[in-house]
């Protein structure tokens, strides 16, 4: 053991390795990776990543928190891809347009939506669960009933599908136009 690990007190031993670090670390001794990063960098070769992406740095260099940066807007693009992905694929859109009407149970949505086989209705509703778009509500009574309804976020998703709805037959003829002479270009 170092001379320094043998100070520290009994009840600071049985700590995790930072909050050892933390106990037995002088306090101007301790600093956080960015902190590091602004001590150890020449002050020209720092370069935030708001300035990066162009984005306005108050003049402290901190930013405010007043709009998303450029790590959250990627995870967000990221997050929408990968939902608008399932959503597109796993014939989410009738379960979503079925459960905006009202609340449902398992059996109710195999009618309503047709040629679904009961493996894709279960994956579909663990999917747009887990993306918190529908919530499953289990009543404690034999047997266990199960019921589906949109989340708000599922409600909103649905309006926005309803819109791309909408520009889709506005533009369905130009679609249609600019296919054909593709098709017939190839």
């Amino acid at each position: 053991m170092t001379e320094q690990a043998d100070r520290v007190p009994p009840e600071a031993a049985r700590t995790t390795d930072s909050e050892a670090a933390r106990t037995t670390e002088p306090e101007a001794a301790r600093t956080t990776d960015s902190e590091a990063a602004r001590t150890t960098e020449p002050e020209a070769a720092r370069t935030t990543e708001s300035e990066a992406t162009g984005a306005a740095v108050p003049a402290g260099g901190e930013r405010t928190g007043d709009g998303p940066d450029a790590a959250q807007v990627a995870r967000a693009q990221a997050l929408a891809r990968e939902i608008f992905s399932g959503v597109a694929s796993k014939g989410a859109l009738p379960l979503i347009d079925v459960l905006a009407e009202r609340t449902l149970r398992f059996t109710e949505i195999r009618g309503e939506v047709p040629d679904i086989s009961q493996k894709m209705l279960t994956q579909t509703l663990r999917g747009l669960e887990r993306d918190g778009l529908v919530e499953r509500t289990v009543h404690a009574t034999v047997p266990p009933r199960v019921e589906y309804a949109l989340t708000a976020a599922g409600r909103a998703l649905r309006s926005r599908v309803n819109g791309l709805c909408d520009w889709t037959r506005q533009y369905l003829q130009d679609i249609e136009v600019a296919r054909h002479r593709h098709d017939v270009a190839d």
